[in-house]
């Protein structure tokens, strides 16, 4: 198979999950009633809050694509029980707000467990050098060793993993998005 070849049948496999046009994929997610994106255990004094993976999931929906495709996505509401549509598409987008809050948020968080770690880890390594200067034990001098190198391990892995790593798939997936439609037709069972 060429390119040519492998790229048409991706399109057409693609083409049974997603509409594509012009490299732009179209998806439809469909709900019942509103209740069922709304988290049940929390009010919001204004507007109630969306569930928490609703977000998630419409990454994971766009991740099934090739990155080259921009996203819109349909999101169809059959009974929004007694709120508008205007009102909906409000509490989607001032919670898709709150999801980026959020996530900021939690990007500061593992940003200063990550410099906690590092500083644990040269504690261990100051701990290491003092030992290698005392000689104290060997078994005791190994231990600070590898508990200064697993501090040190796990800030990077935080860093670079988790912290650049996510930031990167979410400024990705926002960027992907072209459109998001909230609408209300009936679903054909």
């Amino acid at each position: 198979m060429n390119r040519k070849q492998i790229k048409e049948a991706q399109e057409k496999m693609l083409s049974n999950f997603f509409t594509i046009k012009d490299d732009v994929a179209t998806f439809d997610v469909n709900y019942k009633k509103i209740d069922d994106i709304l988290d049940p255990n929390f009010k919001g004094q204004k507007k109630p809050i969306i569930y928490g993976n609703f977000f998630e999931d419409m990454k994971r929906y766009t991740s099934l694509l090739p990155k080259k495709y921009k996203i819109e996505m349909n999101i169809n509401i059959e009974d929004l029980q007694g709120y508008s549509l205007k009102d909906v598409e409000e509490i989607v987008f001032d919670n898709k707000n709150l999801f980026f809050i959020k996530r900021h948020q939690t990007k500061k968080n593992k940003a200063v467990s990550s410099i906690i770690m590092l500083i644990l880890g040269t504690i261990f390594f100051s701990l290491y050098s003092i030992g290698i200067k005392f000689e104290w034990e060997q078994i005791l001098n190994e231990f600070v060793y590898i508990a200064c190198w697993v501090f040190y391990w796990e800030a990077v892995s935080i860093v670079f993993l988790e912290i650049f790593g996510e930031d990167a798939k979410l400024k990705q997936f926002i960027n992907r998005i072209n459109k998001i439609n909230i609408t209300n037709n009936k679903v054909n069972d």
